[in-house]
């Protein structure tokens, strides 16, 4: 998956909109994303798909689902992710002992896009 977008839906709190590129998400799996202070890592709360019809950046209504299949857009409720960052990975962990190992994968990929931005000052 890639977040695409973080924001606050009312009555759902802050979500993520995510790319699911191939596999499934299902409620309650462990996510990880890219934030601010770090990698986060929380539960999915709910997975919600537009109305028919209708694009996932419009506001409105939403279907809740439990799974989602690749591939398509969805958003991502969950807790703590208010500091997530647009334009990374986000990833799940299947077992417990694969977080720590995904919780560096995602920090490389933070910091490798933090590296790749050029910073042009204007001198005057």
């Amino acid at each position: 998956c890639t977040v695409l977008e973080v924001k606050t839906i009312q009555g759902h709190g802050t979500t993520i909109d995510v790319i699911l590129v191939n596999g499934r998400l299902r409620e309650g799996d462990t996510i990880l994303v890219a934030g601010t202070e770090g990698p986060i890592v929380t539960q999915i709360r709910s997975l919600l798909l537009p109305k028919p019809l209708k694009e996932i950046r419009v506001k409105g209504q939403y279907d809740e689902f439990k799974e989602i299949a690749a591939a398509q857009g969805v958003k991502i409720a969950a807790r703590d992710l208010e500091k997530a960052i647009a334009g990374l990975s986000l990833k799940v962990a299947y077992h417990e002992d694969e977080i720590d190992i995904l919780k560096e994968e995602v920090d490389r990929e933070f910091k490798s896009a933090m590296r790749s931005i050029k910073v042009n000052l204007l001198c005057t």
